[in-house]
């Protein structure tokens, strides 16, 4: 099992184990504390052909002040001791081998891979049943029961990503549900799934191009994710997945928020393979989207392979028009929008439905990948860890302007003033023009949260100069709420300019009469919700923030957010002293403000520090 303590943006985390003396027993200790959040486990869904891999972006911008674990497998889960992981925690699992060590997609003998989504409790009756009998949504189910074990919790997280969707849902309904009649699962986060399907069109295209040992899918997971394909008693799979299932989710106490997204903005190439040589040509041109699907999919019919593609020829060949309108239709480069949308029949119930600018997948530009992008992991801080999304926000200010200093190149900031509700978060999409006629080349794209009141965000450039377009999105809990589109800057060309960034380091916890609150009015330590004194002794955390200028900047300045309560003012003072801290786990995050660069301009570390704080029944402190 490979777990890494997480490590996000310019933040050290050190940890740390402490035992603090408490004056009063722990439940005495606790009336009138800091009562810590309800935290329970995250764990990680890829989707279809992917691994854990998939959500590194979100692991970096996640984790931070939680213990990551990057894979796990159902074997590895199945050893988990208890108490091996804390609460707040974050797993990225894999359902397509048994072990970390095993080989991918669990090849037979013939090296065809023997695993579907399953679970359904309505037996497969198109004689395919016999060839898959590993069910992904069963392997997610050992990761569930290993995780919780691991971690105490009774319940757990899940965010589910493309096909991942359906395996996390398919484990929800049909095998989560424990004997109080209440889901071992808490709260889904889905993203850019096929929840209404693919037609008999995509399912053919897609099982056809997958070959080697991939060629199983096209009657395992293409049939289950097509909706046309009726081989359980009658019915598709995802009929029986989707059948009542606002009703499943209020009697066994599971919401659910969704975002779909629609497209990134700009050329989007890896820099890694900038010709994407990989892609078929025909008469001398390069095949992208769904033609290159379509040609590769169209070269590798043959006599076993038109044996599987067949069922879904007959399906779509008669409405051809149709299934060709339909499978070209405007969605992320992989799911299309109508398949992935929440807030039409049978999936009404979620929190809120989110629609981002944003392609499938990949992680060389995270920030234009769905999974991996800061709105989708700030929307999950707020539904998943705050249990609340904020609402009513307006954006009263959206600037970005490019700044100059001698020496320097020109590097941009991105001033925001928000009232009423914080945003969910900023996207920034930058596109160098090649020439006076528009052109431009690859995008690339920067992101961060949006809180409320006035933000001037630093975005570091690559020092190269010259003219470059800008789209800039700003975005609520449901989607877009201001755009700014084609703005040029003619940047400078020389050397980068350094962002702020901000680090913690802790304390030992107080011991006796210093564990009661007393804090400077302009940086107030308790949070919307946290207890004040109330004569209260449990153990306190004197946590000292820092940044990338000397200590007596006389620009430098820190704010605080404990417990994921209101970010405190922007102020002088470097220490945040907790509130008497009850058993738990708890959370402190801290975001420098200063103007050491070259043009003396004050700005903020959008991304901040975390740090976890996870405190025993005893009084006894780790730090993370």
């Amino acid at each position: 099992m490979n777990v890494r303590r997480g490590a996000g943006f310019a933040l050290v985390l050190v940890g740390l184990s402490v035992t603090a003396a408490l004056l009063l027993p722990p439940r005495a200790a606790a009336q009138g504390s800091a009562t810590a959040p309800e935290v329970v486990p995250l764990i990680l869904v890829h989707g279809h052909g992917a691994d854990p891999g998939v959500w590194s972006g979100f692991l970096e911008r996640y984790g931070p002040g939680r213990v990551a674990v990057h894979e796990l497998f159902p074997a590895e889960a199945d050893k988990l001791r208890p108490g091996s992981l804390p609460k707040a925690c974050v797993i990225a699992a894999g359902y397509y081998k048994e072990t970390i060590t095993g080989v991918k997609f669990d090849p037979d003998a013939n090296g065809r891979g023997q695993g579907s989504i399953g679970g359904c409790p309505v037996p497969r009756d198109d004689g395919n049943a016999a060839r898959y009998p590993i069910s992904y949504a069963k392997r997610l189910a050992r990761i569930v029961e290993g995780v919780r074990r691991a971690t105490g919790s009774d319940r757990v997280d899940l965010a589910l990503h493309s096909m991942g969707n359906l395996v996390g849902r398919a484990y929800t309904r049909w095998f989560s549900v424990g004997g109080g009649g209440h889901s071992k699962v808490r709260r889904l986060l889905c993203v850019a799934g096929p929840h209404r399907g693919i037609n008999a069109l995509e399912a053919m295209i897609d099982g056809l191009e997958h070959q080697g040992d991939r060629s199983f899918m096209a009657m395992a997971e293409c049939a289950e994710m097509c909706y046309e394909y009726k081989g359980w008693s009658g019915e598709s799979f995802l009929y029986h997945l989707n059948k009542d299932w606002d009703t499943f989710c209020r009697s066994c106490d599971v919401n659910y928020v969704g975002i779909s997204a629609t497209g990134a903005k700009g050329k989007q190439v890896d820099p890694d393979d900038p010709t994407d040589k990989d892609a078929p040509s025909l008469f001398g041109f390069k095949l992208a989207g769904p033609p290159k699907h379509i040609f590769t999919a169209l070269r590798n019919i043959r006599g076993e392979t038109w044996r599987d593609a067949k069922p879904f020829f007959v399906l779509w060949g008669p409405h051809m028009i149709r299934e060709f309108k339909e499978a070209l239709g405007p969605g992320d480069g992989t799911v299309r929008f109508a398949s992935s949308r929440m807030d039409q029949e049978p999936l009404t119930r979620a929190w809120t439905w989110a629609t981002f600018e944003a392609r499938h997948a990949d992680e060389w530009n995270p920030e234009q990948s769905v999974q991996g992008s800061t709105f989708t992991t700030e929307l999950a801080r707020q539904f998943l860890f705050v249990g609340r999304i904020a609402r009513g926000g307006h954006v009263d200010k959206c600037e970005l302007r490019a700044v100059n200093a001698p020496g320097k190149g020109s590097w941009l900031v991105l001033e925001t003033a928000v009232s009423g509700a914080p945003m969910v978060s900023a996207q920034v999409v930058e596109e160098r023009l090649l020439n006076d006629s528009g052109a431009a080349g690859p995008a690339t794209s920067y992101g961060f949260a949006v809180p409320m009141g006035e933000q001037r965000a630093f975005l570091p450039t690559d020092g190269g100069g010259g003219k470059r377009r800008y789209r800039v999105v700003v975005y609520g809990p449901t989607g877009p709420v201001t755009t700014q589109d084609a703005v040029v800057l003619d940047l400078v060309r020389g050397a980068p300019e350094t962002a702020p960034f901000t680090t913690l380091r802790e304390s030992p916890p107080s011991r006796g009469a210093t564990d009661r609150l007393d804090h400077p009015k302009d940086e107030p330590a308790t949070a919307a919700g946290a207890a004040s004194d109330g004569g209260a002794r449990g153990p306190v955390l004197h946590v000292t923030a820092e940044s990338n200028v000397p200590a007596g900047d006389p620009t430098l300045r820190f704010s605080f957010r404990f417990d994921d309560g209101n970010w405190t003012a922007f102020a002088s003072k470097a220490t945040f002293v907790t509130p008497a801290l009850a058993p738990g786990e708890h959370r402190l995050e801290a975001r420098a403000r200063h103007g050491g660069n070259g043009a003396h301009l004050v700005c903020d570390d959008a991304r901040g520090a975390a740090m976890g704080i996870l405190v025993g029944a005893d009084g006894h402190v780790k730090v993370r």
